[in-house]
């Protein structure tokens, strides 16, 4: 068997190809990419071997668009108290349906829409677990593999996995949600909108390191944003 460029774990490569993301001598299918070859999407702690983007996902309301990742890979020798921070990244990202969590033992699928879970709930969000022998890869590969993903059979058998739970969802409720308490304390609409688009903007520039909390301090006489008390 010829290996692929870049190495990526023999169990994570025979689910690729078992679902169709690796194609007849190891080379990607369309949209494909490995970790190396590309630069990953921006998470803080999950860094994923391989994502693979649809080409169908402009047709499919689940699906934010076609340029973002559809699928994240993750290897793991086994499920550890990370999962539960893999599935905050890809919840996150707000436009990544699924993550995959491929260990020694099995595939496990995960929703990447469902709401961030505490380490112990981590499972709340677990589509299906499969084993990682030939009736368990086809069984993935029936249910969320290339051809499930790309002809819309995984959305038929999935309905949980929508973006009416994403982050972006989440966002909006807890936007509008700030507008009413600002309103009720006495700012007009039009003022509490402002304020909240420049706290947003501040907190992208303090996430990003671009404001360091000292200069938070100098300008602001806080090192951090306060909360609505």
């Amino acid at each position: 068997m010829r290996p692929i460029q870049p190495q990526i774990p023999e169990p994570l490569q025979e689910a690729l190809q078992a679902t169709g993301y690796l194609l007849g001598g190891n080379d990607p299918a369309p949209g494909l990419s490995f970790a190396g070859s590309t630069i990953p999407p921006r998470m803080h702690t999950l860094t994923p071997d391989a994502w693979w983007r649809s080409n169908t996902t402009r047709s499919n309301p689940n699906i934010d668009d076609s340029s973002n990742p559809t699928v994240l890979f993750k290897y793991s020798e086994s499920i550890n108290g990370q999962v539960a921070n893999w599935q905050q990244d890809a919840w996150n990202l707000g436009f990544t349906p699924l993550l995959w969590v491929v260990t020694l033992d099995g595939i496990r699928v995960y929703n990447g829409y469902g709401k961030p879970q505490k380490p112990v709930d981590k499972d709340k969000n677990l589509l299906k677990t499969f084993a990682r022998d030939p009736v368990g890869l086809s069984n993935l590969d029936s249910y969320a593999g290339r051809l499930s993903m790309e002809t819309g059979k995984f959305w038929h058998s999935a309905p949980d996995v929508t973006r009416g739970t994403g982050v972006f969802k989440q966002l909006m409720e807890h936007l509008v949600a700030i507008e009413k308490l600002l309103v009720h304390d006495g700012l007009q609409r039009l003022e509490a909108h402002a304020l909240i688009c420049r706290s947003i903007f501040t907190k992208y520039l303090i996430d990003r390191d671009i404001v360091s909390a000292d200069r938070l301090k100098m300008v602001c006489g806080r090192d951090t944003l306060p909360r609505r008390s």
